[in-house]
């Protein structure tokens, strides 16, 4: 167990069934609110091509409405005209946010009917760490109640880690702060919560479930994650615990008329990680 000073302390454990309801509210949010890939990908879907072609059409409209009102032509098919492109610019622009707003929503509840349905299940026992702040009285002792400040998993036995045909690697997935509790430290201590089990686990490479042939940890040597240019932060911290980018590829999910999506693929040893 890990834990920081602070006038409300933050512990690291182990992932447990009662706290899926939180999970999943703060991992919508950790996605959805300040500070979010979604208020990221928003700021620069103001500059997206779908969104020029929104401006250009309202503009337009504008052209043509403004002088007809002034010269009191407002039943005009100018005017008319003008009011039609105006509110299409309008209403394009707020579609076009409505539908990057879906596809992330659609992106969290693709986590809910996948590895968030069973944590434990999917990950492992203890492969899945929650960052929980822990609410104190003024006289300093436990006041009874508690709230998630991140979480973060390592998965064994994900596409990246099973592309390994020496089964020695495995991805950190889900990693994610409370807007509540960032710059306090909760992403590095759950970061180092993980790569202290997993440098654990590599020194026994008999830790397999031999039913369900699950990897549980024995053997790895390197741990693989993925990211975007929406996450700068994130970005800076996996730098700073030793993961080194191995690829960039650009890719445009939304379409052709979205910005295109940058995704890195870093990597950390466990052998030279501190």
């Amino acid at each position: 167990m890990v834990q920081i000073p602070n006038e409300h302390p933050i512990i690291v454990r182990n992932f447990r069934k009662g706290d899926v309801e939180e999970l999943r509210k703060l991992f919508v949010l950790c996605n959805t609110g300040d500070g979010s890939p979604l208020e990221e990908i928003l700021k620069s879907n103001l500059k997206d091509p779908i969104s020029l072609i929104c401006y250009s059409v309202f503009a337009l409209g504008q052209y043509l409405l403004v002088p007809a009102l002034v010269n009191s032509q407002g039943a005009s098919m100018r005017a008319i005209l003008g009011a039609l492109l105006s509110f299409a610019g309008i209403g394009l622009f707020i579609l076009v946010r409505r539908y990057i707003r879906k596809a992330m929503m659609e992106y969290c509840e693709k986590a809910f009917r996948t590895d968030l349905k069973d944590v434990n299940e999917y990950y492992g026992e203890g492969n899945f760490w929650i960052a929980e702040e822990v609410r104190q009285d003024s006289d300093g002792t436990h006041s009874g109640s508690s709230q998630i400040a991140g979480y973060v998993g390592l998965d064994y036995n994900s596409k990246a880690a099973l592309e390994d045909s020496t089964r020695s690697t495995a991805e950190l997935r889900r990693m994610g702060v409370s807007p509540l509790c960032r710059r306090r430290g909760v992403g590095g201590m759950l970061l180092r919560a993980l790569i202290s089990s997993a440098k654990a686990k590599s020194k026994d490479a008999t830790l397999i479930e031999p039913k369900s042939d699950r990897l549980e940890g024995g053997g790895c040597r390197r741990i693989v994650l993925s990211t975007s240019d929406f996450q700068p932060p994130a970005i800076a911290m996996y730098r700073k615990y030793g993961w080194v980018v191995e690829k960039s590829v650009v890719r445009r999910p939304l379409g052709v008329f979205f910005s295109a999506l940058n995704l890195h693929y870093l990597a950390l040893s466990l052998d030279t990680a501190t």
